[in-house]
């Protein structure tokens, strides 16, 4: 595979999709000629804490770090592993953004039929232009997000099977590899996350959960045919943040007065700002309060960056007027926004190596 900083997530299904002789994309990781890829990823999952807690089925892979996307958080990453693109063009912004073209505030992880996923992202997935060339598709994971609105939106098109435990996974990705024709399989493992949030990265029940990533793999591995590639990656990292870098939106009185609307999550917030705010005057002035906790952009300082992509149709609208970006170990808590991703220790979001740099693994059968 090529070793290059700039490849990011949204490179990954793109690459395979080439691999597997799909027309109109590019093998930029170098991933051959396999029949048939699985791309694992394991939700939460930071190429720094892997490498640190140095696992034993690290020693049979070829690994990379590569770089997640802008803000580091499942919704946004799953879409851009997805479409291949970055947010600015699929428009998925945050943790929770606002969609201007109806005022409505979108929480992807909780969202059903309404808005209609299919409308607020727009942009074709991978594997609706690899299923119109004949190459099948299929997702596995968990079956309470079959027909989720975030699965819709980022990665509609294969078929769906719905799974609950490790051994129900190698059984269907058993029949799958059984498939004649040329494949791709996305598996999707929740758990680590879940553990890193409530626990904190690198404690005793994430090394447990790390230890189960372990068990998938091997079993994956198992199943493979002697042509087929596995692909572990994640979509971002994860930091802990200690009571003591805490800072409650409560106690910013001051700056209140500005608001509309305050979303995203506890290292990523966006800010919509009053029609009569200036948004440059409001950063200097917020900068000077949170600095050097938050980094703060303007939405033209985003745009200008390049951080997010190039940005198309609502996209930067939803982004909002303010974007504030946690450094080392702060959080912006807001239990009226975010009740319980506002209490935790675990944490994501913002731009820093922690959080960016994610795993890229290959593997092929045991």
């Amino acid at each position: 595979m090529l070793d290059s900083a700039e490849i990011t997530l949204a490179d990954v299904l793109p690459s395979a999709a080439a691999a597997l002789g799909c027309p109109g994309f590019d093998d930029v990781l170098g991933l051959g000629t396999p029949s048939r890829i699985v791309c694992l990823l394991v939700d939460g999952l930071g190429y720094g804490a892997l490498t640190r807690s140095d696992p034993a089925w690290l020693t049979s892979a070829h690994i990379q770090p590569i770089s997640s996307v802008l803000p580091t958080t499942t919704a946004v990453a799953l879409t851009s592993l997805g479409t291949g693109l970055l947010p600015g063009m699929h428009g998925m912004v945050g943790a929770s953004f606002v969609l201007p073209e109806t005022g409505q505030l979108l929480a992807p992880l909780h969202w059903g039929n309404e808005p209609l996923p299919e409308a607020v992202q727009v942009e074709p997935t991978i594997p609706e232009v690899m299923q119109r060339h004949g190459i099948a598709c299929h997702t596995v994971g968990p079956i309470d997000y079959a027909h989720s609105g975030l699965t819709r939106a980022s990665l509609r098109g294969p078929s769906y099977h719905g799974v609950r435990e490790i051994d129900d996974y190698i059984t269907c990705l058993r029949d799958i590899q059984r498939e004649p024709r040329p494949n791709l399989t996305y598996v999707y493992w929740p758990e680590l996350d879940r553990i890193g949030h409530a626990r904190g990265v690198g404690e005793p029940e994430w090394m447990a959960g790390l230890d189960r990533v372990g068990r998938l793999i091997s079993g994956v591995r198992s199943v493979l045919g002697a042509d087929s590639l596995l692909l572990v990656t994640s979509d971002h990292g994860m930091v802990t943040c200690p009571p003591a870098s805490r800072m409650d939106w409560k106690d910013l009185g001051d700056l209140h007065r500005d608001v509309v609307r305050l979303a995203g999550e506890p290292r990523c917030r966006l800010v919509y700002l009053q029609p009569a705010c200036d948004p440059d005057d409001t950063a200097r002035r917020w900068r000077e309060r949170l600095s050097p906790n938050f980094d703060i952009m303007t939405r033209s300082q985003v745009r200008e960056s390049g951080l997010m992509g190039a940005f198309e149709g609502f996209a930067l609208e939803r982004l909002g007027d303010l974007i504030l970006l946690a450094t080392g170990n702060a959080m912006l808590s807001c239990p009226d926004v975010d009740p319980r991703i506002s209490s935790l220790p675990g944490q994501h979001g913002s731009w820093t190596v922690e959080e960016r740099q994610v795993p890229l693994a290959a593997f092929t059968q045991v």
